[in-house]
């Protein structure tokens, strides 16, 4: 397998944070996955703070902190030109292979094109496990919207003091939804109740973030106690799961606080693994090429999964075997010939159709916000600001 040297200059720690986090996510799905269910809760829990504490990096580094209608534009096409055509690609794939099986497609499926499937409700059990994994896609999907309009609609305040509002009114907003939930209703279903459900996740992003300013405001700091601050995430994290084991408080605990604990104490993990020193080309080379395959290893691990499911025995060693080997064979051909030529069109000079679709859609959501403004300021009203483990079951197909 030949590798481009020039991508290895990444930061090797944090590739080696995403293979855990993918890692994590592929054993726990497999057919043995209700024995370290624990595992698929962090993994995902990894991605989205990592990927909050990515994007700030981007705003404040590549997109000046979104002040301009052009930075915004050009935010959106990057994050749609590397998210949707793999999505898209991969949920059509999803329905096609339901329907030549003789399968029923999800009454519903058409909210799965725009990202609805788990606004109010993870979803799980109401499309039957259909496209599990496209849950914490939309959480990513709603995120990439709402920070760059808000940081574009109060483009004359502080970026940073935009970012610390926004964690404030999501995390009241998560902690205050899911209390509610909580106190009424009568039925308790984590997942789809609480974890998978959107307005009640978006805050998840924010604590990367956080840990992003921190760095840029005090790195020297922060860099002297990565240590210290890795081991309080891990006794958060710790603590968090003692509590929700609890025979007196477990279930409340699970419901309204753990998931903004673990969030928080996974986000402390990210300066560990930023300034880990990682020698030798071979080991830096191994995290760099799993790091660049888990969008497409966890977007298509669910349908490799299925298929071996169907016609092996879910049971032997060898069957797990077979559907991590295969499942990194398939996500490795979807980088190399679908997903690297697409991300290729982010750096093009030529303005080629799906750079001008993301372009079309970038300046409606502009227009939108730039309207949103208008009408907050004619009026003198406050600006409002919007408001992840998937249940113990092989992916439907």
């Amino acid at each position: 397998m030949r590798i481009e040297t020039k991508h290895l200059n990444r930061n090797p720690g944090l590739d080696l944070l995403r293979a855990i986090a993918i890692g994590f996510v592929l054993v726990y799905h497999l057919p043995f996955g209700d024995r370290v269910q624990a595992l698929g809760v962090f993994g995902v829990e990894i991605f989205l703070t990592l990927s909050g504490f990515l994007v700030a990096g981007m705003i404040f580094e590549r997109f000046g902190g979104i002040r301009e209608s052009v930075e915004l534009k050009s935010f959106l096409v990057n994050r749609w030109l590397r998210t949707l055509p793999l999505y898209y690609l991969t949920l059509v794939a999803t329905a096609v292979l339901t329907i030549w099986l003789g399968q029923d497609l999800p009454a519903d499926v058409g909210v799965f094109f725009v990202f609805m499937q788990n606004v109010t409700q993870g979803g799980q059990a109401a499309h039957d496990s259909w496209f599990g994994a496209s849950w914490s896609l939309a959480l990513e999907e709603w995120f990439y919207l709402l920070l760059p309009l808000t940081l574009w609609v109060s483009r004359g305040q502080s970026p940073g003091r935009t970012i610390i509002a926004l964690t404030i009114v999501l995390a009241a907003m998560a902690l205050g939804g899911r209390t509610y939930r909580f106190l009424t209703e009568t039925v308790f279903d984590f997942d789809d109740m609480y974890r998978r459900t959107l307005i009640f996740r978006l805050d998840t992003f924010c604590w990367g973030m956080l840990v992003y300013l921190a760095l840029r405001r005090w790195e020297v700091e922060v860099v002297r106690h990565r240590l210290a601050l890795f081991i309080a995430g891990i006794a958060i994290i710790v603590l968090t799961m003692f509590a929700a084991s609890s025979p007196d408080y477990g279930r409340p605990f699970q419901a309204i606080a753990m998931l903004t604990t673990i969030s928080i104490g996974t986000a402390l993990f990210i300066p560990f693994f930023r300034g880990l020193e990682i020698t030798g080309s071979a080991p830096r080379m191994l995290f760099y090429v799993l790091s660049t395959r888990t969008y497409a290893l966890y977007l298509t691990h669910g349908l490799v999964y299925g298929m071996i499911a169907r016609h092996l025995d879910t049971g032997s060693i060898a069957t797990s075997v077979l559907m991590l080997a295969t499942s990194l064979l398939v996500a490795d051909l979807v980088y190399r010939y679908i997903e690297r030529p697409i991300l290729a069109l982010r750096n093009a000079d030529t303005a080629r159709p799906l750079v001008k679709v993301s372009a079309i859609m970038a300046r409606i959501q502009t227009r939108i916000a730039f309207e949103f403004e208008l009408l907050t300021r004619r009026h003198d009203l406050p600006v409002p600001a919007h408001a992840l483990v998937e249940r113990r079951k092989m992916p439907r197909i």
